[in-house]
């Protein structure tokens, strides 16, 4: 089964030596393709603001991370799903 993010061979054959069990490393556009497409995104988006409409005096809470602090979006600012696109 090919993997749905797949590596260059190369990124794998050095992996352990180099890394496994050393310091925390960033690697930059390890996968060939975005991880999810603008559309995707705007559908999750989307859900998530008519989830948290739905939720009116439920405790339910959206977070995003940024840079390992959570940060709470504005609902009013998140896409509807007839805005379409995040355009």
């Amino acid at each position: 089964m090919q993997s749905a993010f797949p590596t260059p061979s190369e990124f794998w054959s050095s992996f352990i030596a180099e890394n496994h069990r050393r310091a925390p490393r960033v690697w930059r556009n390890p996968f060939h393709s975005p991880l999810a497409t603008s559309a995707e995104v705007f559908q999750v988006l989307a859900e998530a603001a008519s989830r948290l409409d739905r939720a009116k005096g439920e405790k339910w809470q959206l977070r995003f991370f940024l840079d390992g602090e959570a940060i709470e979006p504005s609902p009013e600012l998140l896409p509807r799903l007839e805005d379409r696109t995040l355009d």
